[in-house]
């Protein structure tokens, strides 16, 4: 009995290592989402950093409407009900400073706002306080 009750405890030894190991693979494997509803904004960020002249440090990525946004920033509004990926850099920013930023500053948080695909900056913004919350709660 001790022969088949050491070779069923290496067994199990085997099999909890592999799931182990598998359970790790799946958990450290590359990853090109962050499975948030604003993951596909990341790839706007070339264009936003390009907007503010890679000045100041990246608050956060947000996908959000148009008339949302204008519901705190009105300078939004022409923008109408289009779906924006929204890019906070905290400054601090003087006025005149961000190309075609309406308004134009001064302030501590520059917006960038980019077509969902993240191809296109349609508007800029440099505002004091933020519009929109752009972190999130853990």
């Amino acid at each position: 009995m001790t022969g088949r009750a050491g070779h069923r405890r290496r067994a199990g030894t085997r099999l909890v290592a592999t799931a182990a190991f598998g359970l790790l693979a799946g958990c450290g494997g590359p990853r090109n989402v962050l499975n948030t509803a604003s993951s596909h904004c990341f790839k706007a960020l070339p264009s936003a950093r390009a907007t503010v002249q890679n000045h100041g440090r990246l608050v956060g990525v947000r996908s959000v409407l148009a008339n949302k946004l204008a519901r705190n920033l009105p300078q939004a509004a022409p923008l109408d009900k289009r779906q924006l990926c929204v890019i906070a850099f905290r400054g601090p920013y003087a006025a005149g400073e961000i190309p075609r930023a309406d308004p134009p500053g001064p302030g501590t948080y520059a917006i960038v706002a980019v077509d969902k695909d993240g191809a296109t900056v349609l508007a800029s913004f440099v505002v004091s306080d933020l519009p929109v919350r752009f972190r999130h709660r853990f």
